[in-house]
């Protein structure tokens, strides 16, 4: 039996090179999910690919390098650094520590699906002009990789994911990126793969002061800013959530802090867009129209308000940004179950349900 010719659109140019990517991991006192982000990355079907696989420790605990020699089969470098650098500026240093053409970035409390390098390293060899690849991430409980919910729902623009074919990827420039990126992070950096100057210039943001729980937004549209982004199709990314979610925690600490950091960035995105000769508010008409926005960009989550709120201020009257009912009553309910922590908001529960009960 004779094989059939390859199509011609498919040939080396999408072959992707070996050992043309550096895998870093920041972490900070959690070996025991720093062990399950090296087992994902172990289980990579083109392992190939990985020249290094940087695991940074931004503390002094001993526990994360035991991990690291646990996986003797990989090509693994253990950083320590002391003293520990602030958690933002461990960031930022992160693609300055590779080597390779292509830097991949994987948070130590999440997992990479089996495809993800190879499927990313494919994209961005059929793409050329591209400078970075984003798979889809889905929110996986704390205990493995039950899916619990989506991260990742994109905006309805003329590459949106729900377009009627059904593409191999999604390419979007700056404008789309901004528009998607308007009223919350839509794209989770921890399913990045780019390449190593763009993703170093990108990161410098989370140097800068004042930068809150969306600096990750404000990084991947510097990124996009470089050049084209390819979004891939596959799940690349189980993003775990658990007690001590980086993000939770910081919202819960100091809102006023986020707040300030969102409505930041935003306004920076639109004038930086501007500079580019992107109309932010003729663009986001032109997309939308009159469909309906996907669920999120209609949400009560504080992020999504505080930037609807911003743009209403900016713009003026815009449809599809004021949610139908948002009534202060139901912000604030709202607010405090994203913010307080749960123990507070049991302990609120309880002491409205023995008032209700006086009362009665």
């Amino acid at each position: 039996m004779t094989r059939s010719p390859l199509h011609p659109a498919i040939g080396d140019s999408t072959a992707p090179a070996p050992r043309s990517i550096t895998v870093v991991i920041p972490t900070h006192r959690r070996p025991d999910f720093l062990r399950s982000a090296l087992e994902s990355v172990r289980n990579q079907s083109r392992l190939d690919l990985v020249l290094e696989i940087v695991v940074s420790e931004n503390s002094e605990d001993p526990r994360s390098e035991v991990v690291c020699r646990e996986f003797q089969d990989l090509p693994v470098r253990f950083i320590r650094q002391s003293p520990p650098f602030d958690a933002y500026l461990h960031l930022a240093r992160l693609p300055t520590l590779a080597a390779t053409p292509l830097v991949a970035l994987l948070g130590d409390d999440d997992m990479w699906s089996r495809y993800h390098l190879e499927e990313a390293a494919r994209l961005l060899a059929s793409e050329p002009a591209a400078v970075a690849c984003i798979n889809m991430a889905v929110v996986a409980n704390n205990s493995g990789r039950g899916i619990v919910g989506p991260h990742s729902t994109l905006l309805q623009s003329k590459v949106a994911p729900w377009i009627d074919r059904f593409s191999d990827h999604w390419t979007w420039g700056a404008k789309d990126v901004l528009l998607a990126s308007l009223l919350w992070t839509p794209l989770n950096m921890w399913s990045y793969v780019g390449r190593r100057d763009a993703t170093i210039d990108a990161m410098t943001v989370f140097a800068e002061p004042d930068q809150g729980t969306d600096a990750d937004r404000f990084m991947l549209w510097r990124v996009a800013k470089a050049g084209p982004v390819v979004i891939g199709r596959e799940v690349g990314l189980f993003y775990r959530m658990h007690s001590d979610n980086a993000c939770a925690r910081m919202e819960t600490e100091a809102p006023d802090v986020q707040r300030r950091s969102w409505r930041m960035n935003l306004e920076r995105m639109l004038d930086e867009a501007a500079e580019m000769g992107i109309d932010p508010k003729a663009e986001w008409q032109k997309t939308f129209g009159d469909a309906d926005l996907p669920s999120i960009y209609t949400s009560r989550y504080p992020m999504t308000v505080e930037c609807r709120n911003a743009l209403l201020q900016r713009w003026g009257p815009v449809r599809q940004l004021r949610a139908p009912d948002e009534t202060a009553a139901r912000f604030l309910k709202t607010m405090a179950r994203e913010l307080l922590p749960p123990f507070v908001q049991r302990g609120v529960r309880q002491l409205l349900g023995t008032l209700r009960g006086v009362g009665q």
